[in-house]
C-alpha cells in the first residue's frame, strides 16, 4: 500500500514518520502543515477527520486526547478504510508499549516506539491483495495486510483446512487378490498425523485452557479457540496478535509481554495498563499454541504439558509414530528462545 505514517505528539514533535509503497518522503514543512491543519481545528472545537484533493486523502485522528495519527494515502482509499488502518496502528502501539507510557515525554516515547515498527511494516508495508511487501500489481489502494474486511466487522480472518478439522478419508476395502501389501502413500500419513495433532489440540483447550485464555494459530491465523478466549479477547486483538507472531523470528517457545488494547482487567483500570504474558509453543512450521496469562503457568511447564498430550494421542493412535518432544529439540537453523 503507498501512504505515509506520521505520529505526533501533543506539542508538534514528530515521534516517528514511515513510508511504504515508494511513497515520497515530504519536506518537514509539509508535516507540520499536517499537524497545524489538526490543531486549528481544534483551537474550534471541532474534530479533523479527513481532507481529499485532487490525487490524496488525508486522515486524522487523536488517541488519549495527546498524540495524533495523520496517513497520508492515494484517494481511493475510501475514509473508513484509512480510519481502521488508524486504529490498527494504534492498537500495535499499546500492545507493545503500553497505555500508560504512550503518555511519556518525547525522546522516551520515540525510542519506544521504535518496537512497533516491524508490526506497522506487515500492517501498512504489505499488499492487502498478495501479502507481499515488494507488490507489483496495479491496485496501491488496496487494504493492508491484517486490516481485512472480516477483522474489521466481525472477527480475525480463520482458515478452513485446520489440521484436524476433517477426518481422514476411509480406504476402501482390500481386494479378494492375494497380492503384496503395501505403504500408503506419504501424504496418509501426513494427514494422519494433522489430525491426531489436531484432536489433541482440541483436547487441550478442553481440559488445560480453562483458566486462561487459549487458542490455535494456523498461519498466523486465528484457527481454534478456548470459550475463555472468546468471551475476554477482542476481534481486534486477535489481529494484531497475529500480526505480532508474524513479525516475530521463529522460535520453539516465547514468553512476551504485551499490552491487551481492549480488554479489561478490573474495576476503574483502564485497558492497555497492565501486561499481560504472551505464551507461544510452535508445533508445526505453521501452527503455533498461544496463551495470555499472569505469573501462571511457567513456560516450561506449559511446554510439557502439550508435549505429553501429543504424545500420548499420537502413540495411542499409532505405535509406529515415534513422536518428537516439542520442548527438548530445536529447529534447525532458527533462534530459540
Amino acid at each position: 500500500m503507498k501512504c505515509l505514517l506520521c505520529c505526533f505528539d501533543s506539542v508538534g514533535l514528530l515521534l516517528f514518520r514511515r513510508t511504504y509503497g515508494g511513497y515520497p518522503a515530504p519536506p518537514p514543512t509539509i508535516l507540520n502543515v499536517l499537524y497545524g491543519c489538526a490543531t486549528a481545528a481544534g483551537e474550534h472545537f471541532a474534530a479533523l477527520a479527513a481532507v481529499e484533493t485532487s490525487d490524496s486523502a488525508c486522515t486524522f485522528h487523536v488517541y488519549e486526547e495527546r498524540l495524533l495519527l495523520v496517513l497520508l494515502c492515494p484517494n481511493l482509499v475510501r475514509q473508513w478504510e484509512a480510519r481502521a488502518a488508524l486504529d490498527a496502528v494504534w492498537d500495535a502501539m499499546v500492545l507493545l508499549v503500553g497505555r500508560d507510557a504512550l503518555l511519556r515525554p518525547h525522546p522516551e516515547l520515540a525510542r519506544l516506539l521504535k518496537v512497533v515498527y516491524p508490526l506497522l511494516d506487515i500492517l501498512l508495508g504489505s499488499c492487502g491483495r498478495c501479502g507481499t511487501a515488494a507488490c507489483t500489481c496495479a491496485h496501491d489502494a488496496a487494504l493492508p495486510l491484517g486490516v481485512t474486511t472480516a477483522s474489521l466487522e466481525q472477527a480475525s480472518e480463520a482458515l478452513i483446512e485446520v489440521p484436524g478439522a476433517v477426518e481422514p478419508r476411509p480406504q476402501p476395502p482390500p481386494s479378494r487378490r492375494k497380492h503384496r501389501k503395501r505403504q500408503p502413500p506419504v501424504e496418509q500419513q501426513r494427514g494422519t498425523v494433522q489430525f491426531v495433532l489436531g484432536k489433541a489440540l482440541l483436547q487441550f483447550l478442553g481440559q488445560y485452557a480453562s483458566a486462561a485464555p487459549s487458542a490455535v494459530f494456523v498461519r498466523n491465523k486465528l484457527a481454534a479457540s478456548s470459550p475463555l478466549w472468546d468471551n475476554s479477547i477482542h476481534h481486534k486483538e486477535v489481529t494484531v496478535l497475529g500480526v505480532l507472531l508474524q513479525s516475530l523470528h521463529l522460535a520453539l517457545k516465547r514468553d512476551i509481554p504485551v499490552y491487551l488494547p481492549y480488554f479489561i482487567p478490573g474495576e476503574n483500570i483502564k485497558p492497555g495498563m497492565i501486561p499481560f504474558r504472551f505464551l507461544t509453543l510452535r508445533l508445526t512450521q505453521q501452527v503455533e499454541l498461544v496463551m495470555l496469562c499472569g505469573e501462571a503457568p511457567l513456560l516450561n511447564d506449559l511446554s510439557d504439558a502439550v508435549n505429553f498430550i501429543i504424545c500420548t494421542r499420537l502413540t495411542s493412535h499409532d505405535h509406529r509414530v515415534s513422536p518428537r518432544p516439542l520442548a527438548k529439540n530445536s529447529v534447525p537453523g532458527t533462534p530459540s528462545s
